[in-house]
């Protein structure tokens, strides 16, 4: 089994975001896990966790089972060699955090490319809440799919848009990153 075929064998272990996957631990809440700073290590394998079971709007529904899924699979994901990783839960996941931390993922990029790693493989997961947003692009109709955030509100104000994650998902894998992306979602409004 090839370390791409066990990705996709895990994320269909996982379970989704309701209420029969089990509760994160206590402890698990809020977490924000940089990026290694150390120049060496493992460039090949990077990879970046969200998962938000807690909106700070109270009109958007809170989730269980979200945190622990980004757990899960981070903790599958290090077995199979992406030890230069970062995660973001609840709280932490923040719009202001999880641009950062994609901003931060492409520059983890651009230093296995000057590491001289080839082909850079990285996994980008997202677990929480998916949203129809206002206002998309005229090629793209009249709304948006997003990724909502821990601070956003009922109208995806502060989400993260298909637009953006199209964008990052392409300079990802250009010429200049040369990165193969495998992105796990697993949230409503996904399919865009």
């Amino acid at each position: 089994m090839t370390a791409r075929t066990a990705i996709l064998t895990v994320l269909m272990l996982l379970g989704g975001c309701d209420a029969t996957t089990a509760p994160a631990q206590a402890g698990d809440e809020g977490q924000a896990s940089a990026f290694p700073a150390d120049a060496e290590g493992n460039w090949e394998r990077i990879a970046l966790y969200i998962g938000i079971n807690e909106y700070r709007d109270e009109k958007i529904p809170d989730l269980s089972g979200c945190v622990n899924d980004a757990l899960r699979m981070r903790k599958a994901l290090r077995a199979h060699g992406f030890l230069r990783d970062a995660i973001l839960t609840n709280e932490m996941a923040t719009h202001a955090n999880v641009v950062a931390y994609l901003k931060a993922l492409v520059t983890q990029v651009r230093t296995a490319k000057a590491n001289k790693v080839a082909e850079p493989l990285v996994a980008l997961y997202f677990a929480g809440h998916g949203n129809l947003v206002r206002g998309g692009d005229v090629d793209d109709g009249e709304s948006d799919n997003s990724f909502t955030t821990h601070d956003t509100d009922k109208r995806g104000t502060r989400d993260i848009r298909d637009d953006d994650i199209h964008r990052l998902l392409t300079h990802l894998q250009s010429e200049e990153l040369g990165a193969t992306v495998v992105f796990f979602v697993d949230a409503c409004h996904s399919a865009t």
